[in-house]
């Protein structure tokens, strides 16, 4: 599945998310939790604007992963993907015309800037999106770790001439200019674009089920965000956001290595199997090696913790949504076995029924939370329990698409995993910070074989054996 080089940009990525992550923690010590907060609030409209694009990315870089295209199928399909991210950009353009006409108030400092630039950012980050996807499926793995390291430096940079609202402001600015290099040096490494319409409507027929899976399944976090917006204060938000920042740099390189996996394994999954049983053994040993990355990862967040609310002693409160956000981290990545089962067989609406059902129990979750009037930590802790049934629920679909008719059998490594998981919150809910650290240095020596099996691995695939 994985080759040295993946190994290596997955470690490049890596430095640059460090980047990316120190770069973090100073526009955070610099802006502090209010600044922060309307920073955060900016890309999380980001967030939402950039679904305009219909998920035509998801589709594309899917198709493209299946093996067994020619060469002309796959220069028309990438032209067809263009045209439908050009024909969004249009829309997009009015939508924010009719958003600057009707003075609708998304933000209440300067709204004219962070309009016009919500709407530039939004539509040159699908440009990018769309492009990087159409690269991995090439393996051009270098080039988008450094187009990603460079517009890391350069908002590092940044950060060294402003402070509070101006430096908000031109960390917008600046993030839009590397977004059009960024765009320049893709598109040229693509190559010649026959912009066609062949293929739209076949990609739409894709990429609106994948969408809606995508936009009901980020819901989940997105909702979260927001429901933390609006219920409480920005610096309650400003803190939110500087934990969830914290986890995604420990995590990011189990991301990145599945990340870069996803179109072989996409291919793998999409192929029949000899029988049930090799089908099995494929998804959990998959998913073994992720519960065991994600452990070791953990376990470093874990320990660092301290020293880094040392460092930042501004934001100590937001130590308990930093420890609970990396467990759902954790639950996170631990569903992409099965969400990527059910995309390669084209189970689309099945993964946007467990979504929903995601969604509606978030809902009933977030409710409870407005009218008890509980802690804002409460939110993070909902976060978790919901992504806990989403993986269950993937798990139990993959076992109904299989006939599967022992499911203790397949799912009780994972459901040891989950019970430790379980734990862990129950811990951090308490303020028991030692506890929830011993409880992780107990699963690391439970399974001191498997990270050893795991480390084995990697000097294996360095071998090239």
């Amino acid at each position: 599945m994985f080759s040295a080089k993946d190994l290596n940009f997955s470690l490049i990525k890596y430095l640059n998310f460090l980047v990316l992550g120190v770069r973090g923690l100073i526009i955070a010590q610099i802006l502090g939790p209010h600044y922060l907060g309307i920073y955060s609030l900016f890309l999380l409209y980001q967030q939402y604007f950039q679904y305009g694009n219909i998920g035509v990315q998801y589709a594309l870089n899917l198709e493209l992963s299946r093996s067994g295209h020619s060469d002309e199928y796959s220069n028309y399909l990438v032209g067809s993907g263009f045209v439908v991210t050009i024909l969004s950009t249009i829309f997009l353009s009015v939508l924010f015309i009719g958003l600057s006409t009707f003075e609708v108030s998304l933000f209440s400092e300067d709204r004219q800037f962070f309009l016009l630039f919500l709407f530039a950012n939004t539509a040159l980050f699908n440009y990018q999106d769309l492009s990087i996807n159409i690269l991995r499926v090439k393996n051009e793995l270098y080039t988008i770790a450094f187009l990603e390291l460079f517009s890391s430096i350069l908002i590092l940079i940044i950060t060294q001439f402003f402070e509070g609202l101006e430096l908000v402001k031109n960390i917008i600015l600046w993030t839009s200019v590397a977004l059009m290099i960024s765009n320049i040096v893709l598109v040229r490494r693509i190559g010649r674009i026959h912009l066609s319409f062949k293929y739209v409507r076949y990609l739409l027929s894709i990429s609106f089920p994948i969408l809606f899976y995508h936009l009901t399944f980020n819901l989940l976090f997105m909702g979260t965000r927001s429901f933390v917006v609006r219920e409480y204060t920005l610096t309650t938000y400003g803190n939110f956001s500087f934990a969830h920042s914290l986890v995604n740099i420990f995590l990011l390189l189990t991301n990145t290595l599945l990340w870069v996996a996803y179109p072989r394994v996409v291919q793998s999954l999409a192929s029949n199997f000899s029988n049930t049983a090799t089908l099995i053994n494929y998804i959990t040993n998959l998913g073994r090696k992720i519960y065991i990355l994600q452990l070791i990862m953990s376990m470093v967040a874990f320990s660092l913790a301290p020293a880094i609310f040392y460092v930042f002693p501004e934001y100590r409160s937001a130590q308990q949504f930093y420890y609970l956000l990396l467990v759902s981290a954790v639950f996170g990545a631990m569903t992409y076995p099965y969400v990527t089962f059910l995309l390669a067989r084209s189970k689309y609406l099945c993964l946007a029924r467990v979504s929903v059902y995601s969604v509606v129990l978030a809902f009933v979750l977030f409710l409870m939370l407005h009218i008890m009037r509980l802690d804002p930590i409460w939110s993070a802790v909902a976060y978790c329990l919901v992504l806990l049934f989403y993986y269950n629920m993937l798990v139990y679909e993959f076992i109904k698409f299989n006939e599967i008719k022992h499911f203790i059998g397949v799912n009780l490594y994972s459901l040891t995993f989950q019970a430790i998981l379980v734990l862990i919150i129950f811990a951090l809910v308490l303020n028991w910070f030692v506890m929830a650290k011993l409880i992780v240095i107990a699963a690391c020596i439970a399974y001191k074989a498997d990270i050893i099996d795991l480390l084995v691995g990697v000097k294996r695939i360095y071998g090239n054996k």
